[in-house]
């Protein structure tokens, strides 16, 4: 009750506040059930866009909450579910989509949350966003996921402007990345940082644009398409 209903409003004590969200985090694994574990993610989202100043030493738990899910398997087994010989196919089908629901919606909590406490802690989310994109190739499809949450972070960076040199390197990693939906996600970061800092990005950078445009993958060249279509700042001659 406490998780679901805390609004962590500006009249809570912070000890309390404090002790509400570490009962979040400790309540993310599920061990408390599935709802549990998507209002402790909700909880931790407005905890960072409402009280920042209690966030900021808690970036790379964070993180580290947001990898733990992600690694998690996509097929995790109900508690609650029947014995696979007495529980329908169509519910056994519902429950593993209500699962993948509950996860994506946790993901996206714990990322949003990232992205709120960037103009508070910007050195401490780049420094974890640099690592996992620059981190050895993989292969697995948790991975991935994770190194798409983390391009998308890429955009929320693009508020402090200092941090733009840090920034462009891993920008162009993604961008030429060897997974498709990596560049993707890389194509819409691109976007929002070039509508912040469009005159300070480097001229060459537009030079990719034509081979992301002829991406043999679906993914890619429609989001260089919308990127250009909301207005991707680039030279006369490659327009």
């Amino acid at each position: 009750g406490v998780i679901r209903g805390a609004g962590l409003e500006a009249t809570i004590p912070a000890a309390a506040a404090e002790q509400t969200i570490d009962a979040a985090f400790r309540r993310l694994g599920g061990d408390w059930g599935n709802e549990l574990a998507f209002h402790a993610a909700e909880l931790i989202d407005l905890a960072a866009q409402w009280r920042p100043a209690l966030m900021t030493s808690r970036v790379d738990q964070l993180f580290g909450a947001l990898m733990t899910h992600t690694a998690a398997p996509l097929e995790q087994p109900s508690a609650l579910a029947l014995p696979a010989s007495e529980s329908p196919p169509a519910l056994q089908a519902l429950e593993v989509m209500g699962r993948r629901s509950t996860r994506a919606a946790i993901i996206r909590n714990l990322r949003e949350a990232l992205g709120h406490l960037v103009p508070h802690a910007p050195e401490a989310v780049a420094r974890n966003v640099m690592g996992i994109i620059e981190a050895q190739e993989v292969t697995s499809e948790e991975a991935l996921e994770l190194r798409d949450e983390a391009v998308r972070l890429l955009g929320d960076l693009r508020r402090r402007p200092e941090m733009l040199n840090d920034v462009l390197p891993m920008l162009w990693t993604a961008l030429v990345h060897a997974d498709q939906r990596v560049r993707a996600q890389a194509v819409a970061a691109w976007r929002m940082i070039a509508a912040v800092h469009g005159d300070a990005l480097p001229r060459d950078l537009a030079e990719i644009l034509p081979a992301l445009l002829e991406d043999q993958f679906v993914i890619v060249h429609q989001a260089a398409i919308r990127a250009l279509r909301e207005g991707l700042p680039v030279s006369d001659a490659m327009l």
